[in-house]
């Protein structure tokens, strides 16, 4: 797992092909990169940006998050 790990870390691996090395399926290893300092997604701002603009191509640059005042995870992360 710590090679397969590393290797996808370093982009020389798709998460597909390091879990196979790792023997385990895919959601497995992808959730268990925190146990090797890894994350499982790694994007610079531009492609966090890019990524968002596209999720919400409509919404203006502030409002990129979807707002659901009746539920629980919404009210929470207003707090914040």
């Amino acid at each position: 797992m710590a090679m397969a790990a590393k290797l996808f870390e370093m982009g020389r691996l798709s998460s597909g092909m390091a879990a196979m090395l790792a023997k385990m399926d895919r959601a497995a290893f992808l959730l268990n990169l925190h146990h090797y300092g890894v994350p499982m997604i790694d994007l610079d701002e531009e492609e966090l940006a890019s990524d968002m603009r596209n999720a919400w191509p409509d919404t203006p640059r502030h409002q990129h998050r979807p707002h659901h005042s009746s539920s629980r995870c919404g009210r929470e992360f207003e707090k914040y």
